[in-house]
């Protein structure tokens, strides 16, 4: 084990043990100390990598229970929270996609129609990435794109040119995900588990369509300047009309569609329709429907689409890993913790607009993700103080946590996170080059979210 593994993990047990010696008081009882300290010890692991990821994960809800800070039904009680269930149902979905050429059949038609300069071929990757990121996970939608994007820059014959064009492609594939996500609460497991913290804190819920009316010009406000950043900070190399042609063809276009295609098509277009009917029909919940989806697209057996293809690819780790956190957002509530972190961080009064609200809880987002980069984290440490944020503030909750969604899902200031990192790995962007590219974006969905956000909420009577 390295040495920095080490370290980790000797550094998480002294959390701990620090823990048993902090001071309490009638605010803030031993329990509540502990839970705090049990989830600053699952970051410490998690961020040395001191141990599996999903090791790490089961190390917090374990550690409640042997120091006795929750019974064992408290401590697993995000294992049995519908997120977990859609997060599995996503990913399913998500396969279910790329098993077919639905996704290059978009990218085609597009650049059929406007690809007449490398500049096109970056859009329309971009606006196909953005749209299928609506309903797929952003890692399944980005490894659709990657090999298209490398047979793309495998046409050039300069290295300089692959260079500058991959650097393009490599940063416009992760930007563009990330924001094309915000089109649904189902574009990203991150969203339905600030939703469930909504819900946990508030009793309060946004319906699917809500959200659609609220994401959907948000993303037309945010990726036209994404794409703007891209082009200009990362200027591709132009490539002669003759190559560009020779490239659409390769892509799956005159072929007509295969049953297997149809097929998944009305099963995905059914489920995105029976998510928004159940706006107005409340058990047409987003989790159940999606589990009612995937049992059509796996029942046919269709080749890659079967139960046996599909069960070594779902993500696991991933679903250990909200279950972990939500467990431990619920400790801190249970212990009082969370209390105590409300009346001693928030002030009691602010006299301050939405707009103003919605522009610092988006600063918070962007600079609590530099110290912690970890997306799933994140959202159960800001989701108690933003919502006793919103009622000192006079801020509608439900507004402020959309907030906090809308740019948990989009800051991809450092390559840490999974899907920025499937890029980064190609080798050819550096992580300044993600970072200047993304802080200038950061800075405008800040005023985007800020301007939006609290004002349609308030229009839609949330």
């Amino acid at each position: 084990m390295k040495g920095s593994k080490i370290f980790g993990l000797l550094l998480a047990l002294a959390v701990l043990a620090v823990g048993f010696m902090l001071p309490t008081s009638e605010e803030i009882t031993r329990n509540g100390v502990l839970s705090a300290c049990v989830l600053i010890s699952v970051l410490v692991l998690l961020l040395s990598e001191a141990i599996p990821v999903a090791l790490a994960a089961l190390f917090g809800p374990t550690a409640l229970i042997l120091l006795r800070v929750a019974t064992p039904g408290q401590a697993f009680f995000g294992f049995s929270n519908h997120i977990l269930y859609f997060i599995l149902a996503s990913a399913v979905i998500s396969h279910g996609l790329s098993s077919t050429n639905l996704s290059k059949r978009m990218l085609c038609a597009m650049l059929r129609k406007f690809g007449g300069s490398v500049n096109s071929v970056v859009v329309g990757i971009m606006v196909c990435t953005a749209i299928l990121s609506a309903l797929m996970s952003n890692v399944a939608t980005v490894l659709i794109f990657l090999p298209l994007c490398m047979d793309f820059i495998g046409i050039y014959d300069n290295e300089e040119d692959k260079r500058r064009t991959g650097r393009a492609l490599m940063l416009a594939l992760p930007i563009s995900t990330g924001v094309g996500c915000v089109f649904t609460p189902a574009g990203s497991s991150l969203h339905l588990l600030v939703l469930g913290q909504l819900e946990q804190l508030t009793g309060l819920t946004v319906p699917f369509l809500s959200w659609m009316i609220v994401g959907i010009p948000w993303v037309a406000f945010v990726l036209p300047i994404a794409i703007l950043l891209v082009l200009k900070l990362n200027k591709p190399a132009p490539i002669s009309r003759e190559k560009l042609d020779a490239f659409i063809k390769t892509l799956p276009s005159s072929e007509k569609f295969s049953f297997k295609e149809k097929y998944v098509l009305v099963v995905i277009l059914s489920v995105l329709a029976l998510w928004m009917i159940g706006t107005w029909f409340p058990r047409l919940q987003i989790t159940a429907v999606a589990i009612i989806g995937i049992t059509f697209l796996a029942a046919p057996g269709f080749e890659g689409l079967s139960w046996k293809d599909i069960e070594p690819k779902l993500p696991w780790t991933i679903i250990l890993l909200v279950g972990s956190f939500i467990s431990m957002a619920n400790a801190l509530t249970i212990t009082g913790a969370a209390a105590w972190i409300t009346n001693n961080v928030i002030p009691t009064s602010l006299n301050l607009p939405p707009i103003a609200i919605g522009f610092i809880a988006a600063l918070v987002v962007f600079l609590l993700l530099l110290l912690v980069p970890l997306q799933p984290a994140v959202i159960p440490l800001l989701s108690i103080p933003f919502v006793a944020l919103a009622g000192v503030a006079n801020v509608n909750p439900i507004a402020i946590m959309m907030v906090l969604a809308f740019t948990v899902s989009t800051s991809y200031l450092l390559p840490y996170e999974s899907v920025p990192l499937l890029t980064y790995m190609k080798g050819y962007y550096k992580k300044s080059d993600l970072a200047k590219t993304s802080l200038l974006l950061q800075l405008w969905i800040g005023v985007v979210t800020a301007l939006w956000v609290p004002f349609i909420v308030g229009v839609l009577g949330l």
